[in-house]
């Protein structure tokens, strides 16, 4: 079969944003997908070789296996995804979710495919490069030095053999940092990998310079995107290979180094994955105690970080060694060391919440993570020690009740000791560590076109936080209505409460936020999607003392937005505008912001203002895709 190559360009003309008034973080810069476009044969073909545990592995419930199974036994092979719309548990959603994890998965276990149904083998390369903050050279031209303007440059090459093989060089120079450092010729983000996965039965994957892992439910290690709070039930068990190429711009959280995963010789059954790692990271050092104070993971550098910047080596290695015991029945054993040249600082008497942080030279840890199907139940979690003596344990459960009702149970507990700057398992915090809760949800499909969806988190840290003297509690429910008809609209009505124990005035307190939204997605052409969005949301405190709550604060966003998008035109692009006005920075709004190729991100609206952003896509021929940005702020009201 013949070579495709494909290259993209992206010309981003940045923002005029006032961030007093916006925050962004972007989301985890990961290509999830593979380049190639396959046809509904390839998509049918997926379905048709995943058994019940490569289903269950990826979070689809019981009843919707058994639904997908049983048709499957009864009308043979599927010859098109959309055969599953017949089936009452499956719908559009989860199908494009299921076809998405079956992409990764394929990539991991081939699925044991046969030659004649493989996909078409493409070769594909992409090259992105760059963006500006239009702010000095349009408003404020502040007379800034040519390494300190907010320019960002981007360069990203990837070659790409179906999910064969791919090789990857990317370059990045945020906005404030200089073009060059002392002894080094390039921007401060270099990243190169090459990544191969054979078809042969011993060698499964071989990953060399730059990778990312995904081990268990994320109590070890997990890189790329991360697992959150959901109302959909399937949302809480992590997938996904175990092995992938990093080809992001994320400049902290992936491995440097080389990593192999096969099958044990003359056992089938046995899967075993080794990887070692070495990098510098940036790091803050006490000239005094040479002891290291601190971890930045901002991956900003501008000229005043010379000091802290790549300033400490890091070596880690494990492996994980995975067990099919059945078909339904799956462990995985997990082992991980990391290391440091220098001892992190041990916590001082005037920081007790940091009593239990990590210090020394080293650390180990070990898990056993389990997967196992019984009739329409999925059980899966992970048990986890870090050097022995801290634990930390998830446990989930996935059920089905009759055809309507699915429900997820997740119980979490992480002791004040554990964590790591790479694990990443479900917690109400940033990282696993210091927090023990409940989580359950639920999704009843009252008629073929309504649904309900709902959970509710009870959660505790037994330990000391920062800014709070001792331990608390919170909780957070959130309650979705959705209605959906084909092909034509969707209108959902959420609604949110939480609830968390603060210290603010030197007074214990409880911080209560609720908030609503109205969100409708219409189809007023089969080329043009209209989509609108009205949230409010309110903050207030409560005082044990005073047994009364004080006035809060509010916050409204309000957008509209237009999206164009033709079956064979070569022209795509999608407008919004949104206002938004907050009393205070406790009453932000977020709201998802989809950018040019991987740059998607999630702002915090605060203060009062509009945004107007705009962003197209242009294929200009086979070979070539150009894509333009553009985005402006105006402030009423600053915070």
């Amino acid at each position: 079969m013949g070579f495709k190559s494909i290259f993209s360009v992206l010309l981003c003309l940045g923002s005029m944003a006032l961030q007093a008034q916006i925050y962004e973080f972007n989301l985890p810069e990961t290509d999830d997908l593979p380049e190639a476009t396959f046809g509904e044969s390839q998509y049918a073909e997926l379905l048709n070789a995943a058994d019940s545990l490569d289903l269950a592995g990826i979070g689809i419930l019981p009843d919707s296996i058994r639904q997908l199974l049983q048709y499957r036994r009864e009308y043979g092979p599927l010859l098109s995804p959309y055969e599953l719309q017949q089936l009452p548990a499956w719908d559009e959603s989860l199908t494009a979710y299921c076809l998405q994890q079956l992409l990764l998965k394929d990539g991991e276990e081939g699925f044991k495919r046969s030659p004649s149904h493989s996909f078409p083998r493409q070769l594909n390369a992409r090259l992105a490069a760059g963006s500006r903050d239009l702010r000095s050279s349009i408003r404020f031209k502040p007379a800034l030095p040519p390494e300190a303007r907010p320019l960002q440059m981007r360069l990203r090459f990837r070659l790409q053999y179906q999910q064969q093989m791919s090789f990857g060089l990317a370059l990045e120079k945020d906005a404030g940092e200089p073009w060059t450092y002392p002894q080094q010729p390039l921007p401060d983000y270099r990243s190169l990998h090459f990544f191969l996965r054979p078809e042969g039965r011993i060698l499964r994957a071989m990953a060399a310079g730059d990778y990312e892992l995904r081990l268990g439910q994320g109590l070890l290690i997990r890189q790329g995107f991360g697992l959150f709070k959901s109302t959909s039930p399937e949302s809480m068990v992590a997938g996904g290979p175990r092995l992938r190429p990093h080809s992001g711009m994320d400049e902290t959280r992936f491995l440097r180094g080389l990593a192999f995963e096969g099958q044990l010789p003359r056992q089938p059954d046995f899967h075993l994955l080794v990887f070692a790692s070495r990098k510098a990271v940036d790091a803050r050092i006490d000239s005094v105690s040479q002891t290291v104070s601190s971890l930045p993971e901002t991956g900003s550098h501008p000229i005043s970080s010379a000091p802290w910047r790549k300033a400490l080596p890091e070596t880690l290695f494990g492996a994980s060694l995975r067990w099919q015991a059945a078909p339904s029945l799956q462990w995985t054993l997990n082992a991980m060391r990391l290391s440091y040249p220098l001892p992190l600082q041990a916590p001082g008497e005037e920081v007790p919440y940091r009593l239990y942080a990590m210090d020394g030279k080293q650390q180990f840890r070990i898990s056993l993570d389990h997967k196992m199907q019984f009739k329409q139940v999925l059980l899966f979690g992970e048990f986890a020690l870090c050097d022995g003596r801290y634990p930390a344990l998830v446990q989930g459960l996935l059920a089905p009740f009759g055809k309507f009702l699915d429900l997820g149970i997740l119980y979490r507990y992480y002791h004040p000791g554990y964590g790591d700057r790479y694990a990443d398992a479900f917690s109400e915090g940033s990282s696993p560590r210091n927090e023990q809760g409940l989580y359950l949800s639920l999704r009843y499909r009252l008629t073929r076109r309504w649904t309900l969806e709902a959970y509710g988190d009870l959660w505790k840290k037994p330990w000391l936080s920062y800014n709070y003297p001792s331990p608390r509690r919170g909780y957070d429910t959130r309650i979705l209505l959705q209605w959906k008809r084909r092909k034509l609209a969707q209108v959902y009505l959420q609604v949110r409460f939480q609830s968390r124990e603060q210290f603010k005035a030197g007074a214990p307190g409880f911080e209560q936020s609720q908030s609503w939204r109205f969100h409708l997605v219409y189809k007023l052409t089969p080329s043009l999607e209209w989509r609108c969005r009205l949230e409010e949301k309110r903050v207030g405190e409560v005082s044990p003392s005073a047994l009364r709550q004080a006035q809060g604060t509010w916050g409204t966003l309000f957008y509209q937005e237009l999206v164009f998008a033709r079956l064979g035109s070569p022209l795509r692009w999608n407008i919004r505008w949104t206002h938004y006005r907050t009393d205070s920075y406790d009453a932000r709004i977020y709201a998802y912001e989809r950018g040019l190729l991987d740059q998607h991100g999630i702002s915090a609206f605060y203060g009062s203002g509009q945004r107007l952003r705009l962003n197209t896509h242009c294929k200009i021929s086979k070979e070539w895709t150009a894509e333009l940005g553009l985005s402006w702020d105006f402030q009423s009201q600053k915070i």
